[in-house]
């Protein structure tokens, strides 16, 4: 099936990549992001480790609203393998966070400059 060696890319709007070992190339392997609470936000086929991956508007829209004020929301991601029609395994990594890129107020009102 597959393992999931590294992850990069902690904002929402721009790009990340998932790498990992694929143990048989004619296999199809699928990447699905989900937020903590197993809400997919996105499933393609990912057969190329390390390709850049970015999300969709729709799942960014998800995001936004399930994160309200927070700044950050806990994302999972998944490799599913198939061989054909039927799946063969699955690997989940459940560790990398997201900003959610929302609006804020930086300026400090008793800053001096």
């Amino acid at each position: 099936a597959a393992k999931i060696d590294s992850f990069s890319g902690n904002d929402i709007d721009t790009d990340f990549s998932i790498g990992y070992t694929k143990y048989v190339n004619e296999w199809t392997y699928y990447l699905t992001m989900m937020m903590s609470d197993d809400t997919q936000l996105d499933r393609v086929v990912y057969n190329t480790s390390g390709n850049i991956y970015r999300l969709p508007e729709s799942a960014k829209d998800i995001i936004y609203n399930a994160v309200g004020n927070a700044d950050t929301l806990n994302i999972k991601a998944k490799i599913e393998t198939y061989n054909g029609g039927t799946k063969i395994d699955q690997i989940q990594l459940n560790e990398d966070s997201f900003w959610s890129g929302g609006p804020h107020e930086n300026n400090s009102a008793t800053s001096k400059y």
